[in-house]
């Protein structure tokens, strides 16, 4: 059986820029993070884009307190998603999870021409454990380019 148990889906969006904010702004004077927490999609009006291959941008998120979730809280699965597309050439984008320590590609998506949502999920930490709600405020989560194209993040 591959139910999973009670409990609840909560969609966040980043807080703060993370570690790493490689891409360029598709806004003059926003930070990347403010480019990609919508939670209604609007196409080129917000982004963050690259042409450089490996780059990279992380961002920070927090649980809203008025969910009222228990810091000790088992997290059962993360799901990484984006909306991206290429914009010169095909490219692919990478999910990445980091730890402080250690950056984890989770996933990657080949891009078309037109924005598309793609996601990665993670169900446990690399040593085997699940991932607790106190966990998530010392991660960062992001996207990566993999291919040597523009990028394009909205």
């Amino acid at each position: 059986n591959s139910w999973c148990g009670n409990g609840s889906i909560v969609g966040i969006v980043p807080t703060a820029n993370g570690s790493k904010t490689m891409f360029t702004p598709g806004v003059e004077g926003t930070q990347n993070f403010e480019n990609v927490d919508d939670t209604t999609p609007d196409g080129d009006v917000t982004y963050n884009s690259s042409y450089a291959l490996n780059d990279v941008d992380l961002f920070k998120f927090t649980i809203p307190e008025e969910l009222e979730i228990p810091p000790t809280e088992t997290i059962n699965a993360i799901s990484v998603s984006t909306r991206a597309k290429f914009v010169e050439q095909p490219t692919n984008i990478g999910h990445i999870i980091s730890d402080g320590a250690t950056e984890t590609l989770v996933g990657q998506h080949e891009l078309s021409n037109d924005y598309s949502a793609s996601s990665s999920v993670v169900q446990q930490k690399s040593d085997g454990t699940k991932y607790k709600v106190s966990d998530i405020e010392g991660l960062e989560f992001g996207y990566k380019t993999l291919e040597s194209t523009q990028a394009q993040e909205e």
